[in-house]
């Protein structure tokens, strides 16, 4: 790059270790990833891995291009110039600020999935690993699938719990106090506290629009169809109790859609009790369901699996 550059500038932007872990999961998960979140912390949040240990990192970086050409930033809505990263780098490159003004940054893109959707995705990513290569059409029902759920499951994703998350960062405390003092030396600590409400973003589902339901379903239905009548679905678990309490908070207001919620938790969690109970219940009251439970896309993804 020397022939092309008089001087160099490394913008540098760092992260909360355990909300970057958050945000890697996801990528993780969109990229084939199979692993638990708690077993990615394990296997890659400590400081050994210079992409968590920044101290490592800037070095790494600092000994290419020298330490005076890197610009580091807190990548924090109360640090960054406007609240976005894309704003603040434009600024540092000294954009003109009617050029920003103009620009659609404010569009989010690499967005996360709630934890709903990441857990029915590595479930299908469990899958896919599994097929071989040969087995187009039914990797293509899965790409379907998971394409749909990247699309229509957007939002704030599954974080550690509380304890995880202080155990986790707090193995960073001494390099992050090394950053502190090198470039941050005005801030008492490098990242804020973890949250009192940290963790809690496991769940539940509070809501789910006709759309993630009817997508909720054909992932439901093609993993139940691989694993047989009447087995339980272990990828997809904790959607069981998400779905079945979501069920019970609308069994009231939307009668329909509970009984499409519990079904779906009946299906992956089919030796508990309360929720077949409850399931008999809302069938008793809702008469236009179906009673194979299979929607209409999850009908047209088998027939696309199935043609030869």
């Amino acid at each position: 790059m020397e022939p092309f550059a008089e001087s160099f500038e490394v913008v540098v932007y760092l992260r909360r270790q355990v909300d970057m872990l958050a945000s890697f999961y996801s990528t993780q998960l969109k990229n084939g990833g199979t692993q638990l979140l708690e077993r990615t912390a394990e296997r890659a949040c400590h400081s050994r891995n210079h992409y968590y240990n920044y101290k490592k990192l800037l070095a790494l970086w600092g000994k290419v291009f020298g330490h005076d050409a890197l610009c580091v930033r807190l990548f924090t809505p109360a640090f960054l110039q406007g609240r976005t990263i894309q704003e603040d780098f434009l600024s540092l490159v000294q954009c003109p600020q009617e050029a920003i003004q103009s620009m659609s940054i404010s569009e989010r893109h690499n967005e996360s999935l709630i934890p709903a959707g990441q857990v029915m995705l590595r479930g299908l990513n469990v899958r896919i690993a599994d097929l071989p290569l040969d087995a187009v059409h039914e990797r293509g029902t899965v790409e379907v699938l998971r394409n749909d759920l990247v699309r229509d499951y957007k939002g704030v994703g599954m974080q550690l719990t509380a304890s995880q998350a202080l155990r986790i960062q707090a193995g960073f405390d001494e390099s992050n106090e090394w950053v502190r003092q090198a470039w941050f030396s005005q801030r008492e600590c490098l990242f804020e506290p973890l949250e009192s409400d940290y963790g809690e973003r496991r769940g539940p589902l509070m809501e789910i629009s006709k759309a993630q339901l009817t997508l909720a379903e054909g992932v439901v239905g093609y993993l139940g169809d691989v694993a047989g009548a009447g087995q339980p679905l272990s990828e997809l678990e904790p959607c069981a109790s998400w779905f079945r309490d979501l069920a019970l908070q609308l069994e009231d207001s939307k009668p329909d859609v509970a009984l499409r919620l519990m079904a779906l938790a009946h299906r992956i969690r089919p030796q508990e009790e309360f929720i077949a109970d409850r399931l008999d219940s809302y069938r008793d009251k809702v008469s236009t369901y179906p009673s194979s439970g299979m929607n209409a896309l999850w009908q047209r993804l088998r027939d696309l699996w199935t043609s030869k």
